[in-house]
């Protein structure tokens, strides 16, 4: 094997037939690192280090490739070679010397056999793992900072001694090998680490995503909890859910982190799901489940009934002045009552927007609350025929997918739980990213971003504090992803350089106040249970002395979920409706929600079991000026290099959302630190 110390050496490119020299220019100080990291690297080998039962030969051969491996990345790292070629050197050398090993796992494997000459070109089984390691190490191999050197080269000695074990246990074919070393040694982009402020579920999927592409992270989360609004509770044989009771799959990357999670056995569908309930005249009434029933129902007056099916002609894409750009503009009540009467807002409207946002149609934005349903006015005038029109789109493109595939699997469509509730998701993805990857009860005090024009990464210095401790602690990152909300953004200070960086320009949010009250009944005092997902109750019908906002039929939906002798409801009460009940007392919330579920389903006597959780912000309001919150986002995310926000104040408040936010914040991560390398290996070129 060569040693390569002090030596010229030359580099041969096919397409340029170009030859430089590199090698020589550092040989004297190549040679005094060299002689001392043989000290350190033979000590380990002969002194006990090296697993027995591995040959004198293999053992000179792996520590000459730990060796060169550094001497080689270095040379490179200071020559004047183009990118293409480094990797060319490098590859070509690492595979000269690995052939030894590689030899070595054959007469391991097959008994000995003639010893052959290194060739450029390595045997075709062990080409992937030539491949991994020579772009690995090349890509992953830091350009300053001496702490990440020492990690570099930790990288790489864990690399090798997994190639040592990898072939003392007997796996001495290449995918074997190649999975080994990528277990424990280099990934491209291991050396780079990223924080992540917030461990609700657009937190912990961000940082999966990362962690899954090799990004070193670290989540720091002010509570002791990780999970944020996702809340489960198992107590007293029933399971419930404090926050978040259900979601969907729209999302793309719902869809992928289930599969990778491996959750899909774990998926609870409710039973009856599309049995809705809205209350019309103090009692509860089934919703229609399309827009037929619902025309052939009572459920709507007949001059409402008119109005929706006289939608799709008063509202015509070719009557361009019919949106006008106040239209653009307006509430959730003006945008369906424009289109469909205020029947449909008082009765449709108005509760649905309270189960999902506990906000009302006046104070919110259609066209943030409702952004699919606003592009298609833009789009067709007509939401119904745009609506229509984007189905059949949408069938089409399926159906197109389903024959160019052979193995597609069904979905169930509509919401979906978790054995054990939503908390199963956020448990799993903290198993995933493990105990030292989320940091709890450590509130972040401060972002500093520090740029010397010398390094690319190492730009964000956060500072925080943990429970107990008695002074604050720091530590360095490449990138930061913010999920916290806003109003907890105000209270960190961020500085810019040796600059404070002013967040005056954040906007004033307003949140959502919601008591969420769990009940269970024992069923002979339940005299008129109704089966299916829940009810809502539309603001109108307080003047019927109901008071809440809706109730879901937690036991219907999930059986298992209580005692089969018993109905577990779980109640909302408060949001912009009333804000001032929300904050009641938990003895005044019972005789309320006593009091409606009397009304609605009949129950007699007192409940079971109960029991209250106060969210002070459960939802912050998409208003009328959320643009202000968008426009504040970007510039955040403009003027701080490596800041990324996500969660549910940017792009949606449902829990497919705010995944969604997190895993296209962590794509915007890796695209940033891929950037960043690429800009620092040009400069240092």
């Amino acid at each position: 094997m060569t040693s390569g110390l002090g030596a010229e050496w030359a580099v041969e490119d096919q397409s340029r037939k170009k030859k430089e020299r590199v090698g020589s220019y550092y040989g004297g100080a190549w040679s005094v690192v060299c002689l001392g990291l043989l000290a350190v690297v033979f000590r380990f080998n002969f002194s006990g280090g090296m697993n027995e039962g591995v040959s004198l030969k293999l053992k000179l051969s792996l520590s000459m490739v730990f060796v060169e491996v550094f001497l080689w990345v270095v040379s490179i790292n200071f020559g004047r070679l183009e990118l293409e070629e480094k990797e060319s050197v490098f590859r070509r050398r690492l595979v000269g010397d690995l052939l030894s090993i590689f030899e070595e796992a054959d007469s391991t494997r097959l008994g000995p056999h003639k010893s052959w000459t290194p060739q450029l070109e390595p045997k075709s089984e062990y080409k992937g793992l030539i491949d991994y390691l020579s772009h690995a190490l090349l890509e992953a191999w830091p350009r300053s900072g001496m702490s990440r050197k020492a990690e570099a080269m930790d990288s790489l000695a864990k690399t090798i001694n997994a190639l040592q074990a990898a072939i003392i246990n007997g796996q001495t074919d290449s995918s074997e090998m190649t999975a080994a070393a990528k277990d424990e040694g280099f990934s491209s982009k291991q050396s780079k680490n990223v924080a992540v402020i917030g461990a609700g579920v657009s937190g912990l999927a961000a940082a999966y995503k990362l962690k899954s592409n090799g990004v070193k992270v670290t989540i720091f989360e002010a509570e002791g909890r990780a999970g944020g609004k996702l809340r489960s509770v198992s107590r007293h044989d029933l399971v419930w859910d404090e926050g978040a009771n259900t979601m969907t799959e729209s999302e793309v990357e719902v869809r992928s982190l289930l599969d990778d999670l491996g959750l899909r056995e774990k998926q609870q569908f409710p039973i009856a799901q599309n049995k809705r309930y809205i209350v019309r005249n103090g009692m509860p009434v089934l919703i229609p489940t399309n827009p037929v029933a619902l025309i052939k129902s009572n459920f709507l007056s007949a001059q409402s009934k008119l109005q929706i099916i006289l939608e799709p002609f008063l509202w015509k894409k070719n009557e361009s002045s019919k949106v006008s750009d106040a239209d653009t503009l307006e509430s959730v009540g003006e945008f369906f009552q424009r289109h469909f009467g205020k029947e449909v807002v008082d009765y449709l409207i108005d509760p649905f927007v309270a189960g999902t946002s506990a906000g009302d149609p006046e104070s919110l934005s259609a066209r943030y609350n409702f952004p699919d349903l606003w592009n298609l006015e833009k789009r067709f005038g007509s939401i119904i025929a745009g609506a229509v029109k984007a189905k059949l789109y949408a069938k089409k493109e399926k159906n197109g997918e389903i024959k160019g595939s052979s193995e597609k699997k069904k979905r169930q469509p509509g919401s979906f739980s978790f054995l054990g509730g939503m908390q199963t998701l956020t448990d799993t993805l903290c198993a995933e990213l493990g105990k030292d990857g989320v940091k709890l009860d450590s509130k972040v005090l401060s972002l500093s971003y520090c740029y010397d024009g010398k390094s690319t990464f190492e730009n964000w210095l956060v500072s925080y504090a943990s429970k107990g401790g008695k002074h604050a602690q720091a530590s360095s990152y490449d990138a930061v992803i913010m999920t916290a909300p806003l109003c907890n953004v105000k209270e960190i200070n961020i500085n810019k350089g040796r600059n404070r960086f002013s967040l005056d320009f954040l906007p004033q949010m307003s949140y959502m106040p919601l008591s969420v009250i769990i009940t269970s009944f024992k069923k002979e005092d339940v005299k008129r249970p109704l089966e299916g997902f829940g009810v809502l109750v539309p603001s109108k019908e307080q003047q019927n002395g109901l008071k809440t906002l809706g109730t879901l039929f937690s036991s219907m939906m999930f059986p298992d979920r209580a005692p089969k002798d018993q109905y577990l409801y779980t109640t909302f009460v408060g949001g912009s409706r009333n804000k001032d009940l929300a904050k009641a007392s938990t003895d005044d919330l019972k005789a309320i929600v006593t009091s409606d579920l009397r009304q609605l389903l009949g129950v007699e006597g007192e409940p079971e079991f109960l029991n209250h959780y106060y969210w002070s912000k459960a939802f912050p309001l998409y208003g009328k000026n959320y643009d202000l919150v968008l426009e504040a986002i970007e510039r955040m995310e403009k003027n701080l290099p490596g800041f990324f926000y996500a969660g549910n104040h940017k792009g949606g408040l449902s829990v497919g959302k705010a995944i969604a936010s997190g895993c296209k914040a962590a794509d915007l991560v890796i695209s940033y630190l891929n950037s960043s390398a690429d800009d620092e290996m040009l400069k240092n070129e």
